[in-house]
Order: structure tokens, then C-alpha cells, then sequence
């Protein structure tokens, strides 16, 4: 790979996706509104920020984050509902090439409705059920009155709900169950038909790409882990994903790249799905801090918060460390934290300080758009959540010399600091410690606090946009390189039929180790070559059936042909049973899957049963095999015996 300034792939647009703006904007809208401007600079041309939320009112919301300099003169600002009622004004003949022959929507009327019109002059009506407040259906129209989408909510035992895109003439042109399945078609399908670089971390958008197995075979189409991949829940076992992940991680294979902005994310990810080939860890983008550091007053007795104000952030730890700190302190040196944020939870945790008599020393100023000077004013920050992706809050402190104290949890914080060094690492509902090091900080010799603060800067700095950009560059080159110098296999274009599966002979190796292997077959419909499978990708899937558990392994695959002249091939693809993996699972009734991505489309199988046996699967012992009543491939804890 040459030299990381080098841009060898210039898309012609490159796309960002988010749900909407905000004039609060939280540390993901944060890092995104960086990367737009880091790539702009990078790349000399515009971005285009997609939000896909029906928001009235996002014009001026625009004009504040621009006001205040969050929000880049290069960055393009567009809502996909837009981008959605103008694609079907003519409906492209590639995409419906039988819309003049579709049936159309009846509009449905009702007396009670409720209206709201976008700044563009699109509007949203919401149709209720006469006498109730059930929404019946809703429409979208554009400003001339024509409807473009309709919600429809189908009443009976069996409701479903139906979001419908529309023709000129009412006809229905593409149906989906869910509004972001239809802006993952409208991304990918539409938007990706031109070179671009999509990059989306919207984790909702994500998982409807993956679920729905929506590949782009002109773009690069990137996801982003903002967030945590596993629920951050103290019960929750091993392989249990976040619901915010659980479609994009299992199907990962979907996108050109996946990108964590830590490398103990990345791996921690790969374990569960078996494969990193198309991982890529860059970290989030922090804005220098104006001034130099003479500038800064840092007060030595002043911490900050900076966080959302909820439970999972666990702010009642650093009040209660703050109360410790602060228990022998003489009056002059009592430390006082500002708590800089707003939500849920804020009128607990000030009913809580008011309760313990400490309104002096923990302070709620509520949501700021100068985080910086408070960051220059503070001599120390306090980051006490239980997981966190990368910390954004945690470099933009060391980027003002505000020395950071950090649980060191997942799966950011270790990779970001050194200990004693640019802040401090506690161990997880470590209170005391925590109160340790504001002491510390407290009583600690001028030019030793001078010395650690100058290595927090410079720490910071390595994440500044230039540095960011070009490793996003980078990534972008590679994806291109590899899409364009890989084949793409044919699967797409035959007709594949799953026929059996069944357990394997056992292999010698150590590779091996004793574990199962799952041989599946699949029929073509005509003969197929070695090389027309070589870039297709294989994958075994375990899913809890009530839970967010979700483990992968991938596969190889092998074209078995017998006899010359058979018109018809057999596609075997191989699994090893994870075992080590299995082993860690909290024992339940797991399904199994197969699939195959070809680079063109996915398709996948639930494994059949029939000829699998289950006398000689090696399973940890909590869990056995059973063959469920329509007879797929299935487990269960070893002392549940009901389907």
C-alpha cells in the first residue's frame, strides 16, 4: 500500500447517513459532523450529510450548527425523503421496468388527520380510525399534493404493516415491513448505483442493508460502529448482541468495510463472527484546541462531566467519588464537577445531591456548545460508563490538557490512554479510586501536572482531522482495490437448491481439535467451474430464538461434480461446529443457519436435520441437537426437551 496521502479512488459522492440533526448534537453526530469536514478537506470536494428522519424545522437547526461552526460551509445537507419523492416522479426503468403495469394504492380518507410539512414543503399526514386515536395510515406527499409513500397499517389477527412507494399514478412501485428497510433500498440500490463511498452510521439503516442482504457492487459502502457492538447489560452471556447491532454484525459480510473506532472492538467483534478480513479500526475525529496552553486556566479544583444524562452513564459514581474526595478536605480545597449535559436522568441525580446536602460541590449547567473552554478550565474529567466504543469526550478533554480518569472498561479507553501518563484507568465501580486521583490531581507538584498535561495533548493530537482522513482514505482505496481486482462469482445468475446436510467424516490435524464438521449441500441448476465459487463467501450461523445471541463461522466451499456430462453440479460447503465458542454460551434454544454472498446477492438457508447425525455431534455438555417439527437443524439446554 503506498503512503497514506496518496488517493488513488475518487468517488464521485460520498455519502453520510444519520437520522437527523440536532442543535444538542451528541458525541455520534459529533464525530460525524468532524469526519464530513476531514473528508472534505481530504478529498477537495463536497459531502453529502443524509438524515432520513421527516423532521419540520431542519432548516434552522442547519443554520445554528453552521452558526456555531459545528457544522462545515462543504458539507451538503439533504434529507432522503427528498431524494425519495423526486427518484419516483419517473420511475427509472432499471429499477421498475414493469411500473406502468402496477396496481395502484387506494388513498384512503378519514375526518381525523394530523399534518406535518417539512421546510421543503413535503407533507406527512397521519390518518386515524374514526373515533380513536389509531393511526390507520399515513402519506407523504410532495409540495404539489401527489402522494409518494404510504404507511399502511393492516388491521386483523395477522396485522402487518406495509410502507409502500408510489408511482406518478398511484401504482405501487416497491413494498417493505419497516421505514428504514425502505431507505436501505433507497441508499444502496439508488444512491449506490454511481462510484461512491458510503459511509453509514446509522446502526438502524445498517441493520435493514444486512437483513435484507442489499449489496453494492459500484460503491463502497462502509459501516461504522459508533457504539458498542454487545448489550452492556451485568446479566447478559456471552454472544448476546445489542439490538442497535444484531443484524449488521452477523451479516458483516454485506459491506465492503466494517470500521471500529478501537482495535479491541474489532477483535472482540470478530470472535463472535469468525472473520475480520474486511475489518478496519479508525478512531473518531477530535478538533484541536484554540490558543496554546498558557492560555488554559485549569483550575485545579474544578472536574467536568460531559455525557448524556442517563443511567447506563453511570454519573451517580462520579458524584459519590467527588463526595469522597471532598470528605477530609479543608474548605478552600474542596473540589467542585460540573455535570454538562442533559436526559433522563437528570431530575434523580439532582434530587440525589440536593438529598446529600453537596449542591456546593456538583453543579448541572446543562447542555453546552462551548465544551471546549470548559474542558480549559477544568483540571480533570470523569468518564464512568461501563462500555464505551471509543470515549470521544475523553480525547477532546486530553485536547485541552484536562486530564482524564476513566474506568477501563470496553473497549476504548485502554487503547486511548496510558495510565499515570495522559490520565488514569480505574477498574470498573472503582469509586475510591476514582476519588484517589482527584485527590491526587489535587495535591500533585505543578510541573509533574504540567508534564502530564502537555502528554495528553500531544496524545489527542494523533487523532486530529488530517491524521483521520487520510487512514479513512486509505481504507476507501483498499475497498476499491479489492472490488474492482476480485471476480465476482455467478451464483447469482443459477438457481441453487439446498439438499441435505449431514456430519462430516472427521479430519486429522491439529487444526481440527476434535470438533464436528457440518458438510451442506446445495444443487445448481446447470454445471458450474471451480472458479465461478472462488469469491463467494459461506457462513454458519447460531441464533438464539429468543435473544440477541448470535455467533458465525465461516466456511469453504467445493464444486462436486460426477460424471462428465452432468448438466447439474453439487456445491459443498463446510463448517466447523465452534465448540470453544459454544462452550461460553449461556445454554438455550439456538437455531442454525446457512449463507452464501457471492458479491452480487445473499441467499440463506435454515440447515436441515434429516441427515445430520446427532449421535456423533460433539456439543458442550449444556447443550444437545434436536430436530425441531419442520424439521431443521436446531439446540436446545440439554435438560429442555420441548421444541
Amino acid at each position: 500500500m503506498d503512503d497514506l496521502e496518496t488517493v488513488h479512488f475518487i468517488p464521485e459522492h460520498h455519502y453520510l447517513i444519520r437520522p437527523s440533526l440536532s442543535n444538542q448534537a451528541g458525541g455520534g453526530m459529533q464525530a460525524m459532523l468532524r469526519r464530513a469536514k476531514a473528508f472534505a478537506v481530504h478529498y477537495e470536494m463536497p459531502i453529502d450529510l443524509l438524515t432520513y428522519t421527516f423532521q419540520p424545522g431542519m432548516v434552522a437547526i442547519e443554520k445554528r450548527l453552521r452558526e456555531s461552526g459545528r457544522l462545515a460551509t462543504q458539507i451538503r445537507v439533504t434529507n432522503m425523503w427528498e431524494i425519495l419523492s423526486d427518484a419516483v416522479r419517473t420511475p427509472p426503468a432499471d429499477l421498475f421496468p414493469d411500473w406502468e403495469r402496477k396496481k395502484p394504492l387506494r388513498q384512503r380518507q378519514t375526518d381525523s388527520e394530523e399534518v406535518s410539512v417539512m421546510d421543503s414543503g413535503l407533507r406527512r399526514i397521519k390518518r386515524f380510525r374514526p373515533g380513536t386515536s389509531t393511526i390507520e395510515a399515513v402519506d407523504y406527499l410532495r409540495e404539489d399534493g401527489t402522494r409518494f409513500v404510504s404507511d399502511v397499517k393492516k388491521s386483523g389477527p395477522k396485522s402487518r404493516r406495509k410502507i409502500a412507494l408510489l408511482g406518478p399514478n398511484q401504482e405501487i412501485l416497491k413494498t417493505w415491513q419497516t421505514m428504514p428497510d425502505m431507505f436501505a433500498w433507497l441508499l444502496v440500490k439508488v444512491l449506490g448505483r454511481g462510484r461512491s463511498a458510503i459511509v453509514v452510521d446509522s446502526p438502524v439503516i445498517a441493520n435493514s442493508i444486512s437483513k435484507l442482504g442489499y449489496i453494492s457492487p459500484k460503491s463502497a459502502l462502509i459501516k461504522y460502529f459508533h457504539s458498542n457492538h454487545a448489550e452492556s447489560v451485568d446479566d447478559v452471556g456471552f454472544g448476546v448482541l445489542s439490538q442497535r447491532h444484531v443484524e449488521s454484525l452477523e451479516r458483516a459480510d454485506v459491506f465492503d468495510a466494517n470500521v471500529f473506532p478501537s482495535q479491541s472492538l474489532a477483535d472482540a467483534a470478530a470472535e463472535l463472527i469468525g472473520d475480520s478480513s474486511n475489518f478496519w479500526t479508525i478512531g473518531n475525529i477530535v478538533d484541536p484546541a484554540e490558543g496554546t496552553p498558557e492560555d488554559d486556566e485549569h483550575r485545579i479544583t474544578s472536574g467536568i462531566v460531559v455525557s448524556r444524562i442517563v443511567k447506563e452513564k453511570n454519573i451517580d459514581h462520579a458524584i459519590s467519588a467527588i463526595q469522597l474526595a471532598n470528605a477530609n478536605a479543608e474548605s478552600e480545597d474542596t473540589t467542585v464537577l460540573s455535570v454538562f449535559g442533559t436526559g433522563s436522568d437528570l431530575n434523580r441525580l439532582q434530587q440525589r445531591v440536593a438529598d446529600l446536602g453537596i449542591g456546593d460541590q456538583i453543579l448541572f449547567p446543562g447542555y453546552t456548545d462551548s465544551v471546549y473552554q470548559e474542558f480549559k478550565s477544568a483540571s480533570f474529567s470523569i468518564l464512568p460508563t461501563r462500555q464505551e466504543a471509543f470515549g470521544l469526550s475523553i480525547v477532546e478533554s486530553m485536547a485541552c490538557g484536562c486530564i482524564p480518569i476513566v474506568y477501563d472498561v470496553p473497549y476504548g479507553p485502554g487503547s486511548i490512554i496510558s495510565h499515570g501518563i495522559d490520565g488514569y484507568l480505574v477498574p470498573y465501580g472503582d469509586i475510591r479510586g476514582i476519588a484517589r486521583y482527584v485527590e491526587r490531581l489535587r495535591t500533585m507538584d505543578r510541573a509533574e501536572l504540567s508534564v502530564m498535561r502537555t502528554a495528553a495533548r500531544e496524545r489527542a493530537a494523533e487523532f486530529e482531522g488530517p491524521s483521520i482522513a487520510a487512514q479513512w482514505a486509505k481504507a476507501i482505496d483498499a475497498i476499491w482495490q479489492h472490488k474492482t481486482e476480485h471476480r465476482r462469482a455467478v451464483l447469482s445468475t443459477h438457481h441453487i437448491e439446498l439438499t441435505e446436510a449431514l456430519l462430516a467424516e472427521p479430519l486429522s490435524g491439529p487444526s481440527w481439535n476434535g470438533r464436528s464438521t457440518i458438510d451442506i449441500r446445495f444443487t445448481s441448476d446447470s454445471r458450474l467451474r471451480k472458479q465461478d465459487i472462488e469469491a463467494t463467501q459461506a457462513f454458519m450461523s447460531f441464533r438464539g430464538r429468543n435473544s440477541n445471541l448470535r455467533l458465525r463461522v465461516p466456511g469453504t466451499l467445493r464444486v462436486d461434480r460426477r460424471g462428465v456430462f452432468r448438466r447439474r453440479s453439487t456445491i459443498v460447503a463446510r463448517f466447523q461446529i465452534p465448540l470453544e465458542l459454544l462452550e461460553r454460551v449461556p445454554p438455550q434454544t439456538i437455531d442454525t443457519f446457512t449463507r452464501m454472498n457471492d458479491g452480487t446477492s445473499v441467499r440463506e438457508y435454515r440447515i436441515p436435520a434429516s441427515n445430520i447425525d446427532f449421535a456423533g455431534l460433539r456439543l458442550p455438555s449444556g447443550l444437545e441437537a434436536y430436530r425441531t417439527e419442520p424439521g431443521n437443524f436446531s439446540l436446545r439446554a440439554a435438560t429442555n426437551h420441548d421444541d
